[in-house]
């Protein structure tokens, strides 16, 4: 399954582009699915190798989870349970400071 968003998310760019990001921001907003590691790979962007190193981590971790060769994020781990809460909180900070843009803009353009 393809998911065609190209659009980069406000967690990657608080934390960055690096595989681990990629792979936990395409688990976290796809989390009603559970991924194949070349669905993972082709709709985060990353490479095979480093894919297999960062879900070995996340399976280690605990964060994700595997059932017939498909990964999905693990709701009842405590850490990812913390990831959603951030996760949650960079989402609502960017569009508190969206809003505050927009409000400055429409006030100065009177």
């Amino acid at each position: 399954m393809e998911i065609t968003n190209t659009t980069e998310t406000n967690f990657v760019r608080f934390f960055g582009r690096n595989t681990r990001m990629k792979v936990l921001d395409f688990l976290i907003e796809n989390d009603r699915t559970s991924w194949n590691t070349t669905e993972i790979m082709y709709n985060a962007k990353v490479g095979h190798t480093c894919l297999l190193d960062v879900l070995r981590d996340l399976l280690e971790q605990g964060i994700i989870k595997i059932d017939k060769k498909k990964y999905t994020m693990n709701k009842s781990n405590k850490f990812t349970k913390a990831l959603y809460s951030i996760y949650n909180e960079i989402n609502k900070s960017y569009i508190n400071k969206i809003l505050k843009e927009d409000k400055k803009n429409a006030t100065t353009n009177k």
